[in-house]
């Protein structure tokens, strides 16, 4: 029965069971722990389809990045959501928005304002596919900003998809890559327990995540 608790202990065992640690290699974050990462960042890479928005799926409960952030900073860890440039500009009067985006462009950012800040940062891609025709990763129009991973010789980087499996094609430099395959909370309860290593990732690549692409593999 949906919703019983058998239901949700099912759910649970097939969450822990499907995670898959897809690459990690070179000098891996995994597992995380405040000692060595205690400032995160989490960087969302979202795209929900048209469908999920007028089925009224937004904002009805706390969302997966909040709840991500939540979970983490239970274990110890400070966490810290980046809002990007574009979605702060985006909330701006119309007659101010001409200027920021100047603004925007004008200087590049040094890496400090990274490197200073944060022990890791941790990309969480949720890409819905539902009523589109490509499943890619669309890039915020920013310049030296952590939207793209970009910094992954110079800070931890972790990439978790939640949805599209075959991310590494546009993040092929990233070191450590996770596919989750979904937001659910019970995903997200057991990917929190494989990242600080109290579970082990059991997953095994139902796909074939590196794409067929050699430089998805170093």
């Amino acid at each position: 029965v949906i919703g019983s608790q058998e239901f949700k202990d099912i759910a649970k065992e097939v969450s822990d069971k499907a995670i898959t640690l897809v690459k990690n290699i070179g000098d891996s974050p995994l597992p995380l722990s405040p000692e060595k990462h205690k400032r995160i960042l989490l960087v969302p890479q979202e795209k929900e389809s048209a469908f999920a928005l007028m089925a009224g799926g937004a904002g009805k409960k706390e969302s997966y990045i909040d709840y991500l952030k939540n979970k983490l900073e239970a274990e110890g860890f400070d966490v810290t959501i980046y809002e990007s440039a574009i979605d702060k500009i985006a909330k701006l009067p119309k007659e101010e928005v001409g200027q920021a985006m100047k603004n925007m462009y004008a200087g590049k950012a040094p890496i400090t304002n990274i490197t200073d800040n944060y022990d890791l940062i941790i990309q969480v891609a949720y890409v819905d596919s539902l009523c589109a025709t490509v499943q890619r990763m669309e890039w915020k129009l920013s310049k030296g900003t952590p939207d793209m991973p970009w910094y992954v010789h110079e800070l931890p980087t972790i990439f978790i998809s939640l949805c599209c499996p075959f991310h590494l094609a546009d993040v092929p430099q990233v070191k450590t890559y996770i596919n989750a395959y979904d937001k659910n909370e019970h995903t997200l309860d057991a990917l929190v327990e494989k990242l600080v290593g109290r579970s082990e990732f059991k997953g095994i690549d139902p796909v074939d995540s590196f794409c067929g692409l050699p430089d998805t593999r170093w």
